[in-house]
């Protein structure tokens, strides 16, 4: 018989994880990012950002609030108008800083989880604040001046960690590609191949992210994958909805878990697996999975 999610609440103290969700586009990672409980702050770089939270998912400023802020323009600007890309860099990263201050000033209610949609954004914004461009930045500047980028980014994660607040950072994907052999009629090559399993991505932002998480999964939506007949909308949709825990502190163990479906709880309604509560549950397997919802 299957094991049903525990419902009863507990009087531990809650940990406070920081969780890094790796995706390609359409693959649901706001979905995922904002099914803990509530209320959670956002930092929406991503144009969909908004419209997933508020007209899909139907959640409104009482469960989510959201500070939207673009990517500066770079297409019309000149590239060689380091100055100006500067100001726009910085002018989003102060309207980011100064949504989020509130909270750790405790003018308002801290949230259960605050939100960086996409991380990946987030991060090239502070470097563009600092650099006036993205690459082809000279190693002994990059030397000199990315610590001030490193020290900010991470301040925002530790903040709200040492607060008791969670965080999760999404990140967009890039493909992956491994070094392999091939055999041809000109004998065996060096290759680069292409993984293209549901889960084979690498993700895209700050490379010190992996010292800050506490676990980090990789989500797909596999339109092919083959479900149960007679399921309802929601469930079939959910059996399509799978995530993989790539790296995991506190439980080893379950790095290269994947997660499909839905399971049932004590009072019969039914979670996703790939949902951050389910998630929770298994990494504190010592608290019930009604503490994250």
């Amino acid at each position: 018989m299957a094991k049903h999610a525990r419902t009863v609440r507990t009087t531990l103290t809650l940990p406070t994880p920081v969780i890094g969700i790796t995706a390609f586009e359409g693959a649901g990672k706001t979905r995922l990012a904002v099914s803990g409980a509530k209320p959670i702050a956002v930092l929406a770089t991503d144009t969909n950002t908004t419209t997933t939270i508020r007209d899909i998912l139907g959640l409104g400023d009482d469960d989510v609030k959201i500070c939207q802020v673009s990517m500066p323009s770079l297409a019309f600007t000149d590239p060689d108008d380091r100055e100006t890309i500067k100001d726009e860099g910085t002018e989003r990263w102060e309207k980011m800083r100064d949504f989020l201050h509130p909270y750790i000033k405790e003018d308002e209610p801290m949230p259960k989880w605050v939100v960086l949609d996409t991380a990946t954004d987030v991060f090239d914004i502070r470097v563009l604040a600092e650099f006036g461009k993205k690459d082809q930045i000279p190693p002994e500047v990059r030397r000199n001046l990315m610590g001030r980028c490193n020290t900010s980014y991470k301040g925002i994660i530790q903040a709200f960690k040492d607060r008791g607040c969670g965080v999760i950072l999404v990140h967009r994907a890039k493909e992956k590609w491994v070094d392999a052999v091939e055999r041809t009629n000109r004998g065996i090559q060096d290759i680069r191949k292409r993984l293209e399993g549901p889960f084979d991505m690498e993700r895209e932002g700050w490379k010190g992210t992996g010292f800050v998480t506490s676990v980090e999964v990789n989500l797909a939506f596999d339109p092919a994958r083959e479900v149960k007949e007679g399921l309802s909308e929601e469930a079939e949709l959910a059996a399509k909805y799978g995530m993989r825990v790539t790296r995991c502190t506190n439980r080893p163990g379950l790095i290269g878990r994947d997660y499909w479906g839905r399971v049932k709880q004590e009072d019969g309604t039914r979670i996703a697996k790939a949902s951050i509560p389910y998630l929770l549950s298994q990494v504190y397997p010592y608290l019930n999975i009604a503490e994250w919802l």
